[in-house]
C-alpha cells in the first residue's frame, strides 16, 4: 500500500462524519409561508401627503438626503416609525440584542400596537440563541418576522459552515427601513446613511 492510499483510508472516517453532519443540517424545503406585499396605495398617509408636492413635481424620480452618521439614521428611523400610518418594512443583517437593538425593537412594537403592519426580515447570522424573541415578535398580530437563510437548529452552526458551505455562507447584508412605502432609510455600519423619498 502506498502513502496516498493510506491517507485516503485514514480520511474516510472524517468524510463519513461530515456526510452524516450534512444530512443532519438540512432544512425543510417547500414549506408554506403566506405571501406578503408592500402597500402601493399610501399617497394619503401623512408621509404621502408631506411628499406630495415634491413627488408630483418630479414624477418617477426619487429624492435623497444624506445623513451624517448612525445616530442621525437611528433618530430618523424612530421619527419615521412614530409617523407611520400603514406599514413599516425593515431588513437587517445584524440585529444585536444591545441598547440600540432594544430601542429599535421598541419602536417596531409600539408601531404594531398602534395598528401599523410591521414586516421584519432579519439575517440568521446574529440570531443564535434568540429564536424565542423572534417568535414572540412574530406572534404579535401586526408583525411578520422572517428569517433569511436560517441555520438548522438541529446541529451546531460551526459544523454547518463546513457541511453547508456555499449555502449557509450566503448572507443578506441589507439594511433598510421603509415607512408607508414613502420613505426609506438605507445604510450599514461604516457607510453613509441616506433617506430616499419615493
Amino acid at each position: 500500500m502506498n502513502c496516498n492510499t493510506c491517507a485516503c483510508i485514514r480520511s474516510l472516517p472524517i468524510l463519513t462524519i461530515l456526510i452524516i453532519l450534512a444530512a443532519c443540517a438540512t432544512l425543510p424545503e417547500g414549506f408554506e409561508r403566506p405571501d406578503s406585499f408592500a402597500y402601493s396605495d399610501t399617497d394619503n398617509t401623512r408621509l404621502g401627503r408631506a411628499f406630495y408636492d415634491e413627488t408630483t413635481a418630479h414624477p418617477g424620480q426619487s429624492g435623497f438626503l444624506l445623513l451624517a452618521g448612525g445616530l442621525d439614521a437611528f433618530v430618523a428611523r424612530a421619527v419615521l416609525a412614530q409617523h407611520a400610518d400603514r406599514s413599516i418594512d425593515a431588513q437587517y443583517y445584524l440585529y444585536h440584542d444591545d441598547l440600540t437593538g432594544r430601542l429599535f425593537t421598541s419602536q417596531l412594537v409600539n408601531a404594531a400596537d398602534r395598528g401599523i403592519r410591521v414586516r421584519l426580515l432579519v439575517d440568521d447570522m446574529d440570531l443564535a440563541g434568540r429564536d424565542l424573541g423572534a417568535a414572540v415578535l412574530d406572534s404579535h398580530p401586526n408583525m411578520e418576522v422572517r428569517i433569511f437563510n436560517p441555520f438548522s437548529r438541529q446541529t451546531s452552526r460551526t459544523s454547518q459552515y463546513v457541511t453547508r458551505l456555499g449555502s449557509v455562507t450566503r448572507r443578506m447584508h441589507n439594511k433598510s427601513f421603509t415607512v408607508d412605502n414613502q420613505a426609506t432609510i438605507l445604510g450599514g455600519v461604516g457607510s453613509l446613511y441616506d433617506v430616499e423619498v419615493r
